[in-house]
């Protein structure tokens, strides 16, 4: 559930602390390295938590991150094109009738496919950048 894994995170920050901008390189490490880590053996459902979780307890903490730099914001902007593209392939597979383990071993392995990381949000915003 995203609960658990907010609360994971929510453990990567220190409390009450302000971030300075120097600071967020560090910090961004320590949290890609977690997600990279949980990523390798996340099952589908849990993949959309850990990514909705991610993005809620940035949301949560920006007040207390100097991000003048855009780390912070640049792998937030990651993790939503990764849950976007998630939702997108996930609602593909159950079109194109995919089992949910063929479908997580092609996103795992960054098949030819509509997948977290293929840069289909990327063409779809390029596309229609004039319309944003």
């Amino acid at each position: 559930s995203p609960g658990k894994e907010a609360e994971a995170l929510r453990k990567k920050f220190k409390k009450k602390t302000l971030y300075k901008k120097s600071q967020t390189f560090a910090l961004v490490e320590k949290l890609e390295s977690y997600i990279e880590k949980k990523e390798k053996k996340c099952k589908l459902h849990q993949l959309f938590a850990l990514y909705r979780a991610f993005l809620s307890v940035i949301l949560e903490n920006m007040d207390n991150i100097d991000d003048s730099y855009g780390e912070v914001g640049d792998l937030s902007i990651t993790i939503f094109k990764k849950y976007i593209e998630l939702i997108v392939f996930y609602q593909l597979s159950r079109i194109a009738k995919i089992p949910q383990t063929l479908s997580l071993s092609i996103i795992k392995n960054n098949a030819e496919l509509v997948i977290p990381g293929s840069g289909i949000i990327d063409k779809m915003l390029l596309n229609n950048a004039a319309d944003i």
